[in-house]
């Protein structure tokens, strides 16, 4: 992930109609991109005209249809039969951040540690990198 994005697909733009759940109604749109951002939800990137808009998808309880070219697909086959992605690898990323995320949820807060610091282990002083430095609502700490 690049700041909180990871871009799934991107590709030549594809018209596609979508229907919402429950809205008899259709809007027409080009998909552009499909990225996964941190909150562990799936993102179309669709233009119309020269605006570009964001549709959300969770792939576990997503009903809204696509069609293209009189083809009718739901979330998961868009994926597969259209933009050709591997959907064991997408969803287990998505898997992934999304249970880095509830990980996330357990932590006060955090911030940027020093980038080294010297740590005494068997009356040597070792250098160790720390990536993040965390407390936990019971005031243990953790370093990464």
């Amino acid at each position: 992930m690049n700041q909180g994005v990871a871009i799934i697909w991107e590709g030549d733009a594809i018209f596609a109609n979508f229907r919402l759940p429950g809205d008899n109604k259709t809007f027409s749109r080009y998909i552009k991109q499909l990225c996964l951002k941190e909150d562990g939800n799936f993102y179309l990137s669709v233009a119309n005209g020269h605006q570009i808009e964001q549709i959300a998808f969770n792939e576990l309880t997503s009903s809204i249809k696509i069609t293209i070219n009189a083809t009718c697909y739901s979330f998961k086959s868009l994926c597969k039969n259209v933009l050709k992605l591997e959907l064991n690898k997408i969803f287990k990323f998505a898997d992934h951040v999304r249970k880095q995320l509830t990980l996330n949820e357990k932590y006060i807060f955090t911030f940027d540690p020093p980038t080294k610091v010297f740590i005494t282990i068997n009356n040597n002083k070792e250098l160790f990198e720390i990536e993040k430095y965390y407390i936990f609502h019971n005031n243990d700490k953790a370093s990464r």
